[in-house]
């Protein structure tokens, strides 16, 4: 099979044949025959070949869409599995020939399923609560369906295969195929309904409900929280018809959401099959411990990452820590945690895994000395190994180059990639499928553990080259993989005894991640809409299986400080988010921001820890139960419709409704659910089901 044209950026087609045909599809439209197999079903579909071309350059329809002929047999496979999930799988003769590399799910159980009915039009099919139907498409209507229902007749799940012979651009599940190319990906066609609302798909910096997008999932560096480029993309979703969707395959894929046909959602798989786990389920919260079941269960953060940890890029020196650390105690601040971000190598960015001797001359007595003092000490560093230049080489690129530990270009040269927010180069991509070069990696973070660091920030990840040459896996596997190997290869030095409850400071992310807290939102620029589009990207997250998650307060990039209201604003937010970080390129610091913002750090700091034993409650009821700690509102309360399109406020645990202010002006409406709700700061009584200001 030919893949798709792959760059670093983003994988899609070409399509740049002129005249003709330039894509045809292999469209699934029938179920000719049903064969039992180990844990499920068999189906072989007739097919039907179509020609498609670009609408726009076209006036007649005819040109839009030809049908050549019929079509080579493809395949449903379908397998049921514990605790109630359905693994569906549409390939062809090649897939069905072998089975296809596992990467994000968990051993899975078989589930007893029963065939209750057949004939020549439908199957049906009972598995634990729910029934899978089967229309074959014999009855006249020519085009097959599956759909889900629960006991009283309620279909949660449906695909969608239909033409009424007018319809101009029909996108059918079945194969694709590039002219121009030649390359070949599968597609699947899901139903949506006029009222139905789709989330998830990782931590996305737009609006919770996700219909009328095209959705991408291919990591990237995002530099903010406003484009559709996200550092987190994970192939799952949540429907309100109560089922959600994972998609088995680190691969690209795309997702039309309702975008280019109002009644169904396209899934792109740039590989040789769509395969993806089906969860119906009664409520999306199950749906959610669904999810871990097959990925990975939760895992909790250590009891002292709940407090404030303060930052900036970056400190550069003992002194300067010494200095800040001054400053907390002098105008009665809490603090946990500093972290040291890009400063602490002999030269900034240039990660060597090193302290700086002069400016650090005994990092492990510093460690030591802040233990005593109450206080951790975090550190970035980046799984890029730049050389450096003239004036300073960096060892470790010369470990690593000749080690063979890093990714390779098609000459067998060390892969110079490019950073996709920056356009800068990135050398010395460490190669994680590699074990030797794994073990290399986590020589450096051990010797960091040992003097006593208590938490790493594993930033990027996001940028493994898909046209470098990596052991025993392809590119285009990896690009979306790395984040997942990247903190995998950091949580495992943590588990070998050097923390009872290991923690990352993540950036990027995948399927599973939920089992390596704890993920921040990047590097928002300090401005009010990148706010808005971190609790967006927040709230996704959790949706997606995310369970603790952080902001950089006051925003991380930009040309100019954000102002004291902003900065105020960023904080309050903060102080409700999971974990507490304040971060930033320039100064973050609460006194630099006048007295009114002082005066509100402390008062939100002093509060968030006061509110410590509801916040260590809350995060052990979000491992044990899959409800993220920034819950959004369709998952705190399914059973009100209005909450189904609320981005703009959530439920931080179960018992605080947090609506943070995203607009310089200092009023916003807020939506009670109905019952009865007590203003946290007045303790006035107000009757919920409505709206207030």
């Amino acid at each position: 099979m030919t893949e798709p044209i792959m760059t670093d950026t983003w994988t899609g087609t070409s399509m740049t044949l002129s005249g003709g045909v330039r894509q045809t599809v292999t469209a699934a439209e029938v179920v000719s025959e049903v064969a039992r197999i180990p844990h499920g079903l068999l189906l072989t579909m007739r097919t039907t070949v179509w020609g498609y071309d670009r609408p726009e350059e076209f006036a007649d329809r005819e040109n839009l869409r030809k049908r050549i002929g019929a079509g080579e047999p493809l395949y449903y496979r379908l397998r049921f599995y514990q605790p109630g999930v359905v693994r569906i799988e549409l390939l062809d003769a090649e897939g069905l020939a072998t089975e296809k590399r596992n990467f994000f799910l968990a051993e899975l159980t078989p589930l007893d399923f029963t065939v209750s009915a057949e004939d020549e039009f439908a199957v049906d099919i009972a598995f634990g609560d729910f029934r899978f139907h089967i229309e074959k498409g014999t009855r006249g209507r020519g085009y097959f369906r599956f759909s889900v229902l629960d006991a009283d007749g309620n279909c949660h799940f449906e695909t969608e295969n239909q033409d009424d012979g007018m319809v101009l651009f029909n996108y059918p599940p079945g194969k694709r195929t590039d002219q121009a190319t030649g390359a070949s990906w599968f597609r699947e066609s899901i139903a949506l309904r006029p009222e139905e609302k789709i989330y998830g798909f990782g931590e996305k910096f737009h609006p919770l409900d996700k219909r009328n997008r095209d959705v991408r999932i291919w990591q990237t560096d995002a530099a903010g929280c406003l484009r559709d480029a996200a550092y987190k993309n994970i192939p799952f979703f949540l429907s309100s018809r109560r089922y959600g969707a994972l998609f088995n395959s680190p691969r690209a894929m795309r997702f039309e959401v309702g975008s280019q046909d109002c009644s169904s959602i396209g899934a792109d798989v740039f590989d040789d099959r769509v395969d993806y786990v089906l969860m119906p389920a009664h409520d999306l919260q199950s749906v959610l411990r669904d999810y871990a079941a097959l990925t990975g269960q939760p895992t909790l953060p250590p009891r002292w990452s709940f407090g404030l940890w303060m930052s900036k890029c970056t400190y550069s020196s003992e002194t300067e820590l010494d200095e800040v650390v001054g400053k907390f105690r002098e105008y009665d601040l809490p603090l946990t945690t500093m972290h040291i971000d890009t400063g602490w190598f002999d030269v900034i960015w240039l990660c060597d895994w090193q302290f700086n001797s002069e400016r650090f001359p005994d990092p492990a007595a510093m460690v030591k000395r802040y233990r005593d003092d109450g206080l951790r000490i975090s550190l970035w560093q980046l799984p890029y190994v730049n050389a450096g230049g003239a004036a300073h080489r960096n060892p470790a690129f010369d470990e690593g180059r000749d080690g063979g530990y890093f990714a390779l270009d098609d000459a067998g040269e060390i892969y110079v990639a490019r950073d996709q927010a920056k356009d800068t180069p990135l050398e010395g991509v460490i190669d994680f499928f590699n074990p030797t070069a794994r073990r290399w990696y986590q020589s450096k973070i051990r010797a960091l553990l040992e003097m006593g660091i208590s938490a790493i920030k594993t930033d990027f990840g996001e940028s493994a080259p898909c046209k470098a040459h990596y052991q025993h896996i392809d590119g285009a596997d990896m690009h979306n993989l790395y984040p997942r190997l990247y903190n995998e290869a950091v949580w495992e030095v943590f588990q070998e005894g050097y923390a009872q409850q290991p923690i990352t400071w993540a950036r990027s992310a995948t399927v599973g991640c939920q089992t390596m807290p704890v993920h921040w939102g990047g590097d928002p620029s300090a401005l009010w809409p990148h706010l808005a589009g971190s609790l967006w990207g927040a709230l996704s997250f959790g949706l997606s299986g995310g369970l603790f998650w952080s902001c950089d307060i006051g925003g991380f990039g930009g040309a100019r400080q954000p102002d004291e209201e902003l900065y105020t604003r960023w904080l309050q937010f903060g102080a409700f988010n999971s974990h507490m970080r304040v971060h930033g390129n320039m100064e973050r610091e609460p006194w630099k921001f006048g007295e009114t913002a002082l005066a509100v750090f402390r008062k939100f700091t002093k509060l968030r820890y006061r509110l410590l034993p509801y916040l260590l409650s809350e995060a052990q009821y979000a491992v044990e139960t899959m409800r993220p700690m920034m819950c959004a509102m369709p998952l705190a309360f399914p059973d009100d419709p209005i909450c189904e399109g609320i981005g703009d406020q959530y439920m931080f645990g179960r018992a605080l409704l947090i609506a943070p202010l995203l607009t310089a002006g200092g009023t916003r409406r807020v939506y009670l659910p109905a019952g009865t709700w007590f203003d946290f700061w007045s303790k006035e009584k107000i009757s919920g089901g409505r709206y207030i200001n």
